[in-house]
């Protein structure tokens, strides 16, 4: 695998959208197969954090997930360090989270994983 490759962090959206909308595996099983591949290639993962939020709820995604092979990135010290730059940087940055519904709750995370 090329080192320089662009490597790409998945949101949960980017599954739990497709999943639900636009391209279930039903009539779209390609666009599935194609994300495992990328998962091998390390071209793309998924924090996490994003993990937890789409396993937490045990369903054809979650076990599709589960069983996908996409690497799932653990929140490092250098991915620390760029959520904490984020903030530093700009102070709203810290309204990303919306505690009170806990939602978005790894939206800064998949920020700073992009980022690092």
């Amino acid at each position: 695998m090329n080192t320089n490759a662009n490597k790409y962090c998945l949101d949960a959206n980017v599954l739990i959208q497709a999943w639900q909308k636009y391209y279930n595996p039903k009539f779209c099983p390609d666009y599935w197969r194609v994300l495992i591949e990328l998962g091998t290639q390390g071209a793309i993962f998924i924090p996490e954090v994003v993990y937890e939020e789409i396993i937490r709820t045990e369903d054809d995604l979650s076990k599709w997930l589960k069983a996908s092979k996409i690497p799932i990135k653990k929140i490092s010290e250098p991915v620390t360090i760029c959520l904490q730059k984020n903030y530093l940087n700009n102070s709203a940055h810290q309204n990303l989270v919306d505690n009170t519904k806990a939602r978005s709750l790894a939206d800064p995370w998949v920020i700073a994983h992009a980022l690092h």
